[in-house]
Parts: C-alpha cells; sequence; structure tokens
C-alpha cells in the first residue's frame, strides 16, 4: 500500500494556516482531512483521510489521526496509541472517537464531545441497554489501548 498523495498546500511540511489553525515543522495534512479552528499539527504528525482536529486540539510527534475519526477541544496527541475510535457504531452508525485530552480521556460522537463520565451517563439517559453496552464496551477498549488499564 502507498502512502496518501500530499494535498496540504503550499507543500507537504512548510507552515499553513485555516482561520486560526496551525500545521507545520514536518507535519502533514492530506486526503479529505480538515484541521481548524485553533488546532496544532506539528513535529512529524499526519491527519489524512476523512479525520478532523479542530477546537484546541494539538496532534504533534509521530501522532497519527486517520478514517472518520474527529479530535477537538482540548486533546493532546503525541502518539497513535493516545487515539481510539470505532465506526459503525450506535443507532446512526457513526464513529465514537475517544482520545488524550489535557485533564483526561475525551469523547467525541456525532455533536457529542465530553469526558468519558459524561458520554457514559448521556449514552445511559438516550438509549437503549444493547446500545448502552456496547458503548460501555468499546469506551473499556478504549481505555485499555490508550492508558494501558483494564476496567
Amino acid at each position: 500500500m502507498t502512502a496518501p498523495k500530499c494535498m496540504a498546500t503550499p507543500k507537504c511540511g512548510q507552515r499553513q494556516s485555516v482561520g486560526s489553525a496551525k500545521v507545520y515543522d514536518s507535519a502533514k495534512v492530506y486526503d479529505s482531512a480538515e484541521v481548524y479552528g485553533n488546532a496544532k499539527v506539528y513535529d512529524s504528525a499526519k491527519v489524512y483521510d476523512s479525520a478532523k482536529v479542530y477546537d484546541s486540539a494539538e496532534v504533534y510527534d509521530s501522532a497519527k489521526v486517520w478514517g472518520s475519526a474527529e479530535v477537538r477541544s482540548f486533546a493532546v496527541l503525541s502518539e497513535r496509541k493516545m487515539i481510539f475510535w470505532a465506526s459503525n457504531v450506535g443507532t446512526e452508525n457513526g464513529t465514537l472517537t475517544v482520545y488524550n485530552g489535557k485533564d483526561g480521556l475525551l469523547v467525541t460522537r456525532g455533536c457529542f464531545t465530553g469526558t468519558v463520565e459524561e458520554f457514559l451517563a448521556k449514552s445511559a439517559e438516550v438509549h437503549d441497554e444493547k446500545t448502552k453496552r456496547e458503548y460501555q464496551l468499546l469506551i473499556e477498549v478504549a481505555k485499555s489501548r490508550i492508558l494501558g488499564e483494564a476496567t
């Protein structure tokens, strides 16, 4: 498999800005990926496919964000293991993204962004037992992958 063609402007690796967003050092953003808001992508980080990085999120070092993952708010990603996502989940077959934040793990699913605890509480309010349990299991996997802890 070949690497995706870099679509960044003016050329890959050069400093780029969209609004207040910044992409610099050897970082690359390509395909249909978007970086905006006050987000920063730097060092050797890569954002590609349909991934989105925005708000005050930071992606750096050798971290990679791809697929349909969304990273926002106060995310801090410096390596691949700091993000987990699963697609075709929930009643809308969307993407659940769990990632490292400045003050703990954050969850994005559709228009929701918040802590793991907030997400699970909201899921308990609005979903049937099966969907709620699926989200609980996915959060357990995410914690294991990101934090190295089993719940």
